[in-house]
């Protein structure tokens, strides 16, 4: 009876195994995230501090040569300080433009270490500055407190781009999505958007990923992937200047 049962796990797994590859098909490299479903029971405000609460104890990852990294805080939003800390090329010459960066994590999470590496990586191959904003997450302070970090007390940001009335006048757009991500047709409805109305857009529909996929940096896929956003930057740099 035990041996049965254990046979039929067996088959049972493997089904699964070749169902979720046959449906969610990942691009090599990539680790077998498809096999995986999480409950959303587990996503809670306690899990969520619990994970910030790992990652400010975490060390972040030295810089690579030729990037330079320091941290600085500036008056934020109702006379609270705001944290940032600033990535550039080493020893440039001259004026370079600048990346402000918002880092994901659904405005819940806190700043990851590989973050900061793709960060870098924007920094040296783009040629820019990088001001990485340090926005209060969910458990200090409920959203649009996020926003009104990004924005220092400047003019509020738009939560979703979609809801704008309006798309005209925008600056040119490198908008990257992932197949297997429940952000992807938004994405593409975004970039549509802005084409309609006569703004230059570079999409970037990747093949084989999820959200959040450039944490596996080792990845072929994420290196090719994290030099076509830096190329992006650097012509838009170069266009703007």
């Amino acid at each position: 009876m035990i041996v049965a049962v254990i046979l039929l796990l067996a088959a049972a797994a493997a089904a699964w195994c070749v169902l979720r590859r046959r449906k969610y098909p990942l691009a090599p490299g990539l680790p077998p995230l498809n096999l995986f479903v999480v409950p959303a029971a587990l996503v809670s405000a306690k899990l969520v501090a619990a994970g910030n609460a790992a990652l400010a104890g975490a060390p972040l990852p030295e810089p690579p040569a030729g990037v330079t990294r320091r941290r600085i805080e500036i008056p934020g939003p109702n006379a609270a300080s705001l944290p940032l800390t600033l990535y550039a090329p080493e020893n440039a010459a001259g004026p370079l433009p600048c990346l402000v960066y918002l880092h994901g994590g659904g405005f819940c999470f806190a700043d990851a270490g590989y973050i900061h590496e793709n960060v870098m990586d924007y920094a040296r191959l783009a040629g820019c500055r990088v001001v990485f904003v340090h926005y209060r997450t969910s458990e200090k302070a409920a959203f649009p407190a996020a926003f009104a970090d990004a924005c220092a007390g400047d003019r509020p940001s738009w939560a979703a781009p979609m809801l704008a009335e309006r798309f005209d006048g925008l600056p040119p757009a490198y908008v990257e999505v992932e197949q297997f991500d429940c952000l992807h047709d938004e994405g593409i409805a975004y970039a549509a958007a802005l084409q309609a109305a006569g703004v230059s857009v570079l999409v970037e529909d990747v093949r084989g990923t999820f959200h959040g996929f450039d944490v596996f940096r080792k990845a072929d896929l994420v290196k090719k992937q994290i030099e076509a956003r830096s190329r992006a930057l650097r012509t838009a740099f170069e266009k703007g200047a």
